[in-house]
């Protein structure tokens, strides 16, 4: 991932946004992503670097503690895409942990937007456990 950001600061630094844009979309999505699809998270990431550029960072938000965590008591699903960055398999992994979720969901094909990458899968996924609280298939 640290590629993926040092290509959007090296295109940023050139005043190169489509080149930054670019660095967004191939660390966000993996390449048998629809077309729509890349287009309408390009025109997302656009509208970010656009206003980071013009209004700077937005203060970061602390991560939440597994004390903070362990009060949930409804079903709690922790997924992440097989191509995601390691950090957020790791993250996804903490989360399981903290909330007692059973085991993280890998998602076949895709990278970290989930939802955008593999739609249908994910609307099955929300389906089932609505309906009939369906366990989550584990890939690994």
């Amino acid at each position: 991932m640290n590629r993926a950001w040092q290509r959007e600061r090296d295109a940023l630094d050139a005043d190169d946004l489509d080149g930054a844009v670019q660095a967004g979309v191939d660390a966000w999505l993996t390449s048998q992503a629809p077309p729509e699809t890349r287009a309408h998270v390009a025109e997302m990431l656009r509208g970010n670097l656009l206003s980071r550029k013009t209004r700077g960072e937005p203060p970061r938000a602390s991560d939440p503690t597994p004390v903070e965590l362990g009060h949930l008591t409804g079903r709690v699903t922790v997924a992440v895409g097989e191509h995601d960055i390691p950090d957020f398999h790791t993250g996804g992994q903490a989360l399981v942990d903290a909330t007692g979720a059973g085991q993280l969901a890998v998602i076949p094909g895709a990278a970290h937007l989930v939802p955008l990458d593999q739609p249908l899968w994910t609307c099955g996924l929300i389906q089932g456990l609505m309906r009939d609280g369906a366990t989550v298939p584990v890939a690994r």
